[in-house]
């Protein structure tokens, strides 16, 4: 297992193999920390709540894993001490360098963080403003990597946890930011519409992606369906999607009043 990853190219690969089988992924990551006891399951999750949790009834000391397992190799470096909870935008942070302390005072950006920068990891961050074509290019990317991630994933309606977590209405409105930011707005809109563009080429009657089936069918076979099959056909998918709209926005009620 590479611990380090040196190029895009790198960081994709982990990428899909985080979103094909994240369970698996995770679990060779996390046998890389110190553990006291070892844990139970390691992904349990709930998104209409939303709720998630990993590694449950395992151990460990965050201490331990962030500082002490490297002092033997990492004992001379520089390392924060410690920065407590301060509502100020100027904060006074000590720094232990060597043998030696120094105080230094930071202001803290409009988010309230000051910034973390590993040095010496052979990767060079730089801030690029991109054209029209550009950003076109990186939405596409974007895009694309949220529809794998979905269509990866989209097998886990079908079992009885994921059935139970389908949501409707409420659910769509808790994907919206409660304090207005235009990039979590439109992120989460864009989110909506790659979602509803794949359920639109499903193989269901009443969708595009039904009517695409039956003319498959009729360059297969040089049949076209009857005309009642085809309005048979239809009105079934309409109930089925009825149903299952009906079954999502119920499962937020009960939810709501759980």
């Amino acid at each position: 297992m590479s611990k380090n990853i040196n190029s895009l190219e790198q960081y994709k690969i982990e990428y899909a193999k985080s979103i094909e089988n994240p369970e698996a992924f995770w679990e060779e990551k996390a046998a890389n920390f110190t553990w006291h006891k070892k844990w139970d399951k390691v992904l349990s999750w709930d998104f209409t709540k939303p709720e998630i949790k990993w590694f449950e009834g395992g151990k460990l000391n965050i201490t331990e894993n962030c500082l002490d397992r490297h002092l033997k190799t990492k004992g001379e470096q520089t390392a924060i001490k410690w920065i407590a909870n301060n509502p100020n935008d100027i904060i006074d942070v000590m720094v232990e360098r060597g043998s030696s302390n120094y105080s230094l005072t930071i202001d803290r950006d409009d988010e309230g963080l000051i910034g973390v920068f590993k040095q010496k990891t052979g990767i060079e961050t730089i801030n690029v403003k991109v054209g029209l074509v550009d950003s076109i290019t990186q939405g596409f990317n974007y895009g694309y990597w949220i529809l794998y991630e979905y269509v990866a994933g989209f097998s886990f309606i079908f079992t009885k946890k994921g059935a139970q977590q389908l949501g409707g209405f409420g659910t769509i409105g808790n994907l919206f930011p409660a304090k207005w930011d235009w990039k979590s707005f439109w992120s989460s809109t864009a989110l909506i519409s790659i979602i509803l563009a794949f359920m639109n080429v499903l193989p269901i009657p009443a969708l595009d992606g039904g009517h695409v089936m039956f003319l498959i069918y009729e360059m297969i076979s040089g049949k076209k369906p009857s005309d009642r099959f085809m309005e048979v056909s239809t009105m079934i998918g309409f109930f089925l999607l009825i149903a299952i709209v009906l079954y999502a926005n119920l499962n937020d009620v009960f939810r709501a009043f759980a």
